[in-house]
């Protein structure tokens, strides 16, 4: 038992604390502008895709196979 807690205690001691705010902190910034700008980048995602790959005209729907 006083092994493993040596080595966890070991092993948190070699992280850097200041490194871990700072990508948590870069890691939550990047979630808020995703979230921001998320109906932007759904639609730039849509129009990548009709790009690729055209919807069917509304006379090719109607038409039977």
């Amino acid at each position: 038992m006083s092994t493993t807690l040596t080595l966890i205690q070991t092993a948190v001691a070699a992280v850097p604390v200041g490194q871990v705010v700072q990508t948590a902190t870069g890691l939550a910034l990047l979630g808020g502008v995703a979230m921001l700008f998320r109906p932007l980048l759904v639609g730039l995602g849509r129009a990548a895709l009709l790009s690729v790959r055209p919807r069917p005209a509304k006379t090719e729907l109607g038409a039977p196979r």
